[in-house]
């Protein structure tokens, strides 16, 4: 009689055959796999040890692991990325958000820490919608206008809005930031712009190979978008505080690009600076 497929027999095969496919450190894709099967947490796959999967449990499972396999980021696979403890709606050709931005959103939040009612924001390139709408979340008192150029992420945006409820705060505009001019002040601008150079060694084979190549790569030296950024401030961000998301060797050039703005970094975890915010007078 065949043994069953635990739980933690299904878990301890998929990681070893991910492994022998070439799959680095797989363990916690199959978790999220099997808790999004089993409807519970990543913690939940490990209280379940002893639980049978369901034949329909298992054709689904085999589906996402041959997908993996093949290198699908586990994002797409499942049609969710966490961002900020909260789950968003990500399809392939919107941009997965990723921890690393977390960081951005605390720093505007900190910036305006006092929840004042009408604090106008604009949210350049919006991906999934994960920071406009955790910014909404986090803070009531936010008006966030979010530019999305691509039609996918664009669907994104607008389902994850009305999954958080969000409408009354973020607005979304499916367009070219550079092609429009603006209609109102922002007391802030907001952006993780595409600033990776063709051919990064650090660069992850499934984020090469898989998300919208226009959500990463900034030209010959990653830089493109902030120096068009750094022309449309004089219309778009008198006043304005601008926040940025930048590469990991970027700071420099960052901070010359927006002289004489005094800009301020933070750095990420592995000690690089990867937040730039400024005012811009």
């Amino acid at each position: 009689m065949q043994e069953p497929w635990t739980v933690k027999r299904l878990l301890e095969w998929s990681d070893d055959y991910l492994k022998e496919k070439g799959a680095e450190a797989p363990r916690s894709d199959i978790e999220i796999m099997l808790s999004e099967i089993l409807g519970t947490s990543r913690m939940g796959v490990y209280l379940n040890f002893d639980k049978i999967l369901t034949p329909d449990e298992l054709k689904i499972f085999k589906e996402y692991l041959l997908r993996r396999r093949e290198g699908v980021p586990v994002q797409y696979i499942i049609g969710k990325a966490w961002f900020y403890g909260r789950p968003f709606l990500v399809q392939p050709g919107c941009f997965i958000p990723r921890f690393a931005t977390e960081n951005l959103v605390d720093i505007v939040l900190k910036k305006f820490a006092v929840n004042k009612e009408g604090t106008q924001l604009l949210e350049i390139g919006g991906g999934s919608g994960a920071v406009s709408v955790t910014l909404a979340l986090e803070n009531t008192g936010f008006i966030i206008d979010t530019v999305e150029k691509e039609e996918k992420a664009c669907d994104m945006i607008r389902a994850n809005i009305v999954s958080y409820e969000v409408s009354r705060q973020v607005s979304l505009l499916c367009s070219d930031f550079f092609s429009l001019t603006p209609q109102k002040k922002y007391d802030a601008i907001v952006c993780n712009p595409p600033y990776i150079v063709f051919g990064d060694p650090r660069l992850d084979p499934q984020v090469r190979d898989y998300e919208p190549s226009e959500a990463l790569y900034g030209g010959e030296d990653g830089l493109d978008f902030y120096r068009r950024l750094r022309r449309s401030l004089e219309i778009w961000g008198k006043g304005s505080w601008i926040f940025l998301e930048i590469g990991y060797n970027q700071a420099e050039e960052v901070a010359r690009l927006f002289a004489p703005a005094e800009v301020i970094f933070s750095r990420d975890l592995e000690g690089f600076d990867r937040i730039a915010f400024f005012r811009w007078e």
